[in-house]
């Protein structure tokens, strides 16, 4: 049966027949595949947010390193040493190692472009969504590092005006 004909005849089923559907520009005008081009440009704007993450662990990690003092009283101390080693392991590895994951899958994209063979395209798009993934989990992680930051020079500056009034 024609898929279009079998879309019509029970809608319900229409994705089934897509999906079904041996033509991959069929499915690719269905299921809007984004092209490789739209791929570039996202894996562009991953190493761009990988640079500025960079930039925000060095300035973190002089905020906690700058009011390391304040923070040894009580339970302060564990915290700064945690969040330190914590904002010191993205700096110096990880946030390297990622981003060298995405030049490398950008060279990729660079051969597919030129040499394009499906079984190629397929597995580019599976790493490009692994990359993806990884890039979801590094923009929570620091979206959580920074709040943890924040509250605590929060608690750092509390401190501090409190101080203050007594001074």
């Amino acid at each position: 049966m024609n898929v279009f004909i079998y879309a019509i005849v029970n809608p319900k089923n229409m994705i089934d027949a897509m999906k079904a559907s041996k033509h991959t520009t069929f499915r690719k005008q269905f299921f809007k595949v984004p092209e490789l081009d739209a791929l570039h440009l996202e894996s562009r704007e991953w190493l761009s947010d990988i640079d500025f993450w960079k930039e925000e662990a060095v300035f973190l990690k002089k905020l906690i390193d700058k009011h390391f003092v304040h923070l040894l009283e009580d339970e302060g101390l564990a915290e700064a040493g945690r969040l330190s080693v914590e904002i010191k392991r993205l700096m110096e590895g990880e946030l390297d190692e990622l981003r060298s994951q995405v030049l490398d899958h950008e060279k990729k994209l660079a051969r597919l472009v030129r040499h394009a063979s499906e079984e190629e395209e397929k597995a580019f798009r599976t790493e490009h969504g692994r990359l993806s993934y990884r890039m979801r989990e590094m923009a929570a992680r620091m979206m959580v590092l920074k709040r943890e930051v924040f509250k605590a020079m929060e608690e750092v500056l509390e401190e501090e005006r409190v101080k203050a009034l007594k001074a």
